[in-house]
């Protein structure tokens, strides 16, 4: 669904042009979405944002353009700052709705054993 998908592109777009990496998101980004739509949708603004000197900070503001993509952007921003700030102190990992959402598989969040439990739809969670 957009809903599912349209938060991992913008985890796709984060980890492909700022320093938030995130690699489970991108391994199911580069096993489920095509890479010549990926690329018919990003690359020809990439390739103009880097003809004029934009940093890729600026590019990656793109893919949040549509308001419900910048809503999503901002939203990953806030919940991972969120989780970052409070994650020596968490024990238990509770993700609702959690779609492609990739937190509970970071590197950070393993290393500290943190036990993750993540509740959607049977259509996202096989995948994943």
């Amino acid at each position: 669904s957009a809903t599912a998908m349209a938060p991992l592109l913008v985890r796709y777009a984060l980890d492909e042009y700022t320093e938030r990496k995130d690699p489970a998101g991108r391994a199911i980004v580069d096993q489920f979405v095509p890479y010549a739509a990926l690329s018919a949708a990003a690359r020809p603004t990439e390739f103009a944002a880097r003809v004029a000197g934009l940093p890729d900070e600026w590019v990656a503001e793109l893919f949040g353009s549509s308001s419900l993509l910048h809503q999503m952007a901002k939203r990953t921003f806030l919940m991972d700052a969120a989780l970052e700030a409070h994650l020596a102190s968490v024990e238990q990992l509770v993700v609702l709705g959690a779609g492609f959402d990739t937190r509970g598989v970071s590197s950070e969040v393993e290393r500290r054993g943190v036990k993750v439990f993540e509740v959607d739809t049977g259509r996202t969670q096989p995948t994943k």
